[in-house]
Order: structure tokens, then C-alpha cells, then sequence
């Protein structure tokens, strides 16, 4: 006789991995390969990047700070190769030796890298209106809010649209 197939589908075990994480994976990959996209960083997005890095864990924070002091320190036509070998020379050597046998996995343009980035760093804008907004909506709902509070609330609301 034959065989019916039933298509399970698999149910991944453990809780999903959250984003914040990976969005920090994502920069630290894309600054490996990119170190140019580090030096458009406005002071906003440095910060949302490292507070992104630090949720994942203090040792992902130094990392980024570094790759980010790196990059900028970077001439600016300098190749993959010469970048890699800075960073060989670096205190973190052995990390960003990790990172590059992920990163050689999947070939990024750098096209593709600008607009990851540019997306990654939305993604953590968009966190972070959210994580406000949570706030605020905490001190409305416990009745400490201000008017103040409820002006901000929607404005946050309006750049999330």
C-alpha cells in the first residue's frame, strides 16, 4: 500500500528569539561588511543601536561600541580585507573572527547592506516610540500622567504611522 504523507509542521521549541537581539545581530554583520554606513550615524541612532546591543547582553554592547569606533576611525575607501585586518589587531579580535564566519555565509551587496541598515535602524526607532509609549501609558493608567504625558503620547502615535 501506499503511504500517505502528513505534512506536521514543526513547532520550534523554546520561546522565539525577540527582536531587539537580532536587529543588533543584524548592524554588528552589516558594519563588519560596511564600515562606511557607521560614519551616516547620527548621536540618536548610536544610542538606539547600543541600547539595542545592550538588551542582548553587555559583551554585545562593547562590541558594537567598538566595531562602531572602528569603523569611524576607518579611511574612507578602505577595502573588506584591510577593515579585517584592523580588526584582527583589536582587543575583541576573537569576536569579530566570530561574527565573519557568519557573515561569509550569506553575500550582502552593498545595496542591500544600505537598505538593511536603513530598515534595522527604523525597526529600533519604532521599539523605542513603542517602549515610550508603554511608559506613558503605564503613568495614564495609574492616573500619574500629566498633560504633558498625553500631548507626547500622541505625537508618538503620529510617528508611528
Amino acid at each position: 500500500g501506499k503511504k500517505t504523507w502528513n505534512k506536521k509542521s514543526t513547532i520550534p521549541k523554546g520561546p522565539p528569539p525577540t527582536a531587539p537581539t537580532d536587529l543588533a545581530e543584524q548592524i554588528l554583520r552589516i558594519l563588519l561588511q560596511y564600515p562606511l554606513l557607521a560614519r551616516e550615524l547620527n548621536v540618536e541612532h548610536k544610542r538606539l543601536i547600543l541600547a539595542s546591543a545592550k538588551k542582548r547582553s553587555d559583551k554585545a554592547m562593547h562590541l558594537m561600541e567598538d566595531l562602531i569606533q572602528q569603523c569611524e576611525a576607518m579611511p574612507p575607501n578602505v577595502g573588506f580585507a584591510v577593515f579585517q585586518e584592523q580588526l584582527e589587531k583589536t582587543a575583541l579580535a576573537k569576536s569579530y573572527a566570530i561574527l565573519r564566519e557568519r557573515i561569509m555565509s550569506t553575500e550582502l551587496t552593498e545595496d542591500v547592506a544600505k537598505e538593511d541598515f536603513e530598515g534595522t535602524i527604523k525597526k529600533l526607532e519604532q521599539l523605542d516610540l513603542k517602549d515610550q509609549m508603554t511608559e506613558i501609558a503605564a503613568r495614564i493608567s495609574s492616573g500619574q500622567a500629566e498633560d504633558v504625558d498625553k500631548a507626547l503620547y500622541r505625537q508618538l502615535m503620529a510617528k508611528l504611522k
